[in-house]
């Protein structure tokens, strides 16, 4: 994984780099914010996160815990 993750030589930004991701003006990388908001970015408030859509019954209950609740994806 590790050579589809590090930094492109050129440019220096990195997929999946938060530097990157947040920055509009970087040569790769950058993500919106509608899709930070549904990666659940850690430098976004929770309160700005979108709901999660995976509900516990999806993928043959896969995302269910235990005491029945639904997985933070």
């Amino acid at each position: 994984m590790l050579p589809y993750l590090a930094a492109d030589p050129k440019t220096g930004a990195a997929p999946f780099a938060c530097a990157s991701c947040r920055d509009a003006t970087a040569g790769s990388g950058y993500m919106p914010e509608e899709v930070r908001r549904s990666w659940h970015c850690g430098w976004m408030p929770r309160e700005e996160w979108t709901a999660l859509a995976l509900e516990p019954t999806m993928f043959d209950d896969g995302f269910r815990l235990e005491d029945g609740a639904v997985c933070d994806v």
